[in-house]
Formats: structure tokens, C-alpha cells, sequence
């Protein structure tokens, strides 16, 4: 392959020659970094992260939990011609904030019926929860007519008296809550329960 050459000229009287090479063209490659990129993206997450877990504990804090009334015995005392039988509540607050329960009514009668009763009870004054509170509550339950409940409650004291299956223990009470949340729930049925699955009979 033939290459270039190359004549210098000299003029007279000269006789040194000052020779500087042509310059070297040299090519860079620069890398950039994507790491500010990176960073972004990291913190547009972790800031999505905390919004997401911020709205869950608001919610789980905040909406309001139904109220949570639970009949647990029904107490039959006295004597046979003339029982004494109370009703034993539990009241819960599952809120985050105070909840008011009012106006407790208590129904004895066949299950299935609203009009039927064989005895009723009720516990008008307020009862104030606090933050995952509960609470116990009697409730006397006097016969609609005289006799009515002795019959129902003889297998208590006579062993071996046909059992009334049918009868239950049902009742109504108002409820909201009163915090930083309100809810005003208005009357709650109270879930019937069978007498004699709940109902403590003298030893």
C-alpha cells in the first residue's frame, strides 16, 4: 500500500529543521450514570408505600365497628310458683373511640315471634364505652302474665318436666358511637338464642 510522503522545504541558509507531527485525533466514550433515575423511581415508591399504609390505618382506625351485644346465660332463681330469672349481657365496643349504648329491651317467647312473650325486661339508662371496651349486664325479666314464666322454667326445679325447645331470649338496644367518629346505628336486634342452651338452673 503506497504512503503518503511528506517534503519539507528548506530556504537558503537553513539548515535545521523543526519538525512538529501532525496531532493524533483520539476518541472518547463517556458513560453516563442512571443512578438519578434510580433514585427517583426508589423514592416515587416508598412515598406510594406510605400513602397506601396511611389510608389502611385510617380506615382499620376509623370506620365505625357494629355494635356487639352477646346474651351469655340466662339466670333462674326463686322457686318454682315464683321465679326470679335475669338475663346476662355483654356489651362490647370494638371501636377505636367511645361508643353508647341506651334503651336495653329484653324478650322472653316462642322463637320466631315478636308478640308472644312470656316475659320481658329492659335497662333504659346509658351505658358509656370506652376505646375496646365491654361490660356485664342483668337484666331482670318479670312474667307478661302471672304464671307464664313459672311454666316455662319448671324443668328447672322438676327435673324430668317437658322442656319448652321452642323459647327463646331476644331483645333490642339502641347504639352510636360518640368519639371522634359519629354513627348513630339506631335500634340493633340482639341475636335470639335458644333458652335452654343458655339458661342456669339452680343446683
Amino acid at each position: 500500500m503506497p504512503q503518503n510522503t511528506n517534503y519539507i522545504v528548506l530556504e537558503e541558509g537553513q539548515n535545521t529543521i523543526n519538525y512538529v507531527p501532525p496531532a493524533t485525533k483520539t476518541s472518547t466514550t463517556y458513560y453516563y450514570s442512571d443512578m438519578t433515575s434510580s433514585r427517583k423511581k426508589k423514592a416515587c415508591g416508598s412515598a406510594c408505600c406510605c400513602i397506601f399504609l396511611l389510608l389502611f390505618l385510617l380506615l382499620f382506625f376509623l370506620i365505625p365497628r357494629n355494635p356487639d351485644i352477646i346474651i351469655q346465660s340466662v339466670t333462674v332463681t326463686g322457686t318454682p310458683s315464683n321465679p326470679i330469672i335475669n338475663g346476662n349481657f355483654q356489651l362490647r365496643n370494638n371501636n377505636f373511640y367511645k361508643m353508647e349504648y341506651s334503651d336495653l329491651n329484653v324478650n322472653i317467647g316462642q322463637l320466631g315471634t315478636t308478640n308472644d312473650y312470656y316475659g320481658t325486661g329492659s335497662y333504659s339508662n346509658t351505658i358509656d364505652l370506652g376505646i375496646r371496651q365491654k361490660t356485664a349486664l342483668n337484666v331482670t325479666i318479670t312474667p307478661t302474665t302471672p304464671g307464664k314464666l313459672a311454666s316455662l322454667v319448671t324443668p328447672c326445679f322438676v327435673p324430668g318436666t317437658t322442656v319448652v325447645n321452642t323459647a327463646s331470649i331476644s331483645g333490642t338496644v339502641n347504639a352510636q358511637t360518640n368519639g371522634a367518629v359519629h354513627k348513630n346505628f339506631g335500634t340493633v336486634n340482639i341475636a335470639p338464642e335458644n333458652l335452654i342452651n343458655v339458661w342456669t338452673c339452680p343446683n
